[in-house]
């Protein structure tokens, strides 16, 4: 979903659906969405070592496209591009 599109997060049926005109970039700050992905982080940490575990996650308000630089066609995240132009938030995170 482009930053462009606006949603809304409504629960349907145990999980967040997308719908509405808010705009995604007001999303980021939700509640509903942050223990979403909280949700899909935590089994992965049960399977991992601490060392290797997310400590630390952000919503971003739009996605990785091929157009940005920031993934391949194939797909897959180009890591330098994504760590230069999103340097501000990844600093962010760690404060």
């Amino acid at each position: 979903m482009g930053a462009e599109l606006g949603t809304e997060l409504h629960l349907v049926g145990g999980r967040l659906d997308l719908v509405g005109d808010t705009p995604v970039t007001a999303l980021i700050h939700d509640e509903k969405l942050r223990a979403e992905a909280q949700d899909a982080i935590d089994p992965a940490n049960a399977a991992v070592s601490c060392a290797e575990s997310i400590r630390s996650s952000l919503i971003l308000p739009r996605e990785f496209t091929v157009e940005d630089g920031r993934s391949t066609p194939s797909p897959k995240l180009r890591r330098a591009t994504s760590a230069t132009q999103l340097a501000n938030e990844i600093t962010s995170g760690y404060a």
